[in-house]
């Protein structure tokens, strides 16, 4: 993808913001942001399939450019924290592209020093207006007849037990049986259900400090359904998520922040903010 402001094309992201100074990017936000939705209005009619191709994924170009112009203009930080800012744009925005790049019906991504096969599997509400997409799926684990995957995204916001008295414990919780009933039902036809050896269900700490080694790694992305359904989404773009390892406390269980970090301490149950990513075992 090339990006073209000013008739000087970037490449990427990361050389556009390494090359547009904040005096260059006040200008910027003359040209494209004189309403909040202006930027998104002049994409859409200059280059409608791009505008199509990108508008809807998370964080969205829109948000993007609304923190570049916090970061810009509205604090007008010294030159030092500008650059801190910048910079950590950059990783952030950088990674989500490289999750979106990747091909709809498979694709791989280095994760440990490891390539990970990416596949799709059922389809699930994507875009905040519930249009479903096919959901991709990070391979963990395979041998000659079958598959350990999670869900690449993601693809929901769901309290781990609805009720906090009735503890934290996964087997037994609401969360447990809504991923086999109503997530089955909703995401996968009859042919698809026949092949899943083990019911959806959520990664302990254990196997996410197993398949996921580096706190980077750990990072996961909502849809902009799941956005809409009430994750809580941070700066960086990314999520929590739950694990199936109980929290400290018989109302908390744990799960992975934003940053990556396992939190075995966890957080209440109830809580409806945190995302679900389901893991599977399917057969080839």
């Amino acid at each position: 993808m090339v990006f073209n402001f000013k008739n000087a094309e970037f490449d990427s992201i990361s050389e556009l913001l390494k090359s547009v100074s904040a005096e260059d990017m006040k200008q910027l936000y003359s040209m494209f942001l004189p309403g909040t939705g202006a930027f998104c209005d002049f994409l859409e009619l200059e280059k409608p399939e791009f505008f199509k191709e990108f508008s809807g994924r998370t964080p969205g170009w829109a948000k993007f450019f609304r923190r570049l112009f916090d970061v810009c203009i509205a604090e007008e930080p010294d030159s030092r924290i500008l650059k801190i800012r910048l910079s950590n744009m950059e990783k952030a925005y950088e990674q989500e592209l490289e999750k979106e790049a990747i091909q709809e019906s498979y694709g791989s991504r280095k994760a440990d020093g490891i390539e990970k096969r990416i596949i799709t599997f059922g389809t699930y509400p994507f875009y905040e207006d519930g249009t479903r997409k096919a959901v991709e799926w990070l391979v963990l684990d395979e041998d000659d007849d079958k598959m350990l995957v999670v869900s690449y995204r993601g693809l929901d916001a769901k309290a781990f037990n609805v009720d906090e008295t009735d503890g934290n414990d996964f087997k037994s919780s609401s969360l447990a049986k809504w991923l086999a009933t109503d997530f089955v039902k909703i995401a996968f036809s009859d042919d698809e259900t026949r092949r899943i050896e083990k019911i959806p269900f959520l990664l302990n700490a254990t196997e996410v400090e197993k398949y996921f080694v580096e706190n980077h790694d750990r990072l996961l992305f909502p849809t902009p359904y799941a956005v809409k359904r009430g994750i809580s989404e941070f700066n960086t773009g990314s999520t929590w998520w739950w694990l199936a390892t109980p929290g400290s406390i018989s109302v908390c269980a744990a799960y992975v922040n934003y940053n990556g970090k396992i939190k075995l301490t966890g957080d209440f149950v109830s809580l409806e903010s945190i995302a679900v990513r389901p893991a599977m075992v399917i057969r080839k």
